[in-house]
């Protein structure tokens, strides 16, 4: 299954505006707004979820490949793991 990502809930707060997702990033003072697609990944990062669910989520909800999938899900985590907005559960391999 791989590594398990989760939000940083100590570090961010978030409101859905019902056309988005806005994140503040309560250390750095910095807001961050999610597209549509990063709005279906959300909760998943909330409760906790892996990479291969996100991709299948996107999948499954915007009926495109798991190439394309993977690609968003990928550039999603990169710019919050290196915002610290989300991090590897612990115990996670």
């Amino acid at each position: 299954m791989g590594q398990t990502f989760v939000v940083e809930a100590s570090r961010v707060t978030w409101t859905n505006s019902g056309v988005e997702i806005v994140i503040l990033d309560l250390e750095g003072s910095q807001y961050f707004a999610l597209n549509e697609s990063g709005c279906e990944l959300w909760p998943l990062l909330v409760d906790g979820t892996s990479r291969d669910d996100m991709i299948a989520k996107l999948v499954d909800e915007y009926k495109i490949s798991e190439d394309v999938a993977a690609h968003d899900v990928d550039a999603l985590l990169d710019g919050l793991l290196e915002r610290n907005i989300v991090k590897v559960a612990d115990g996670s391999s």
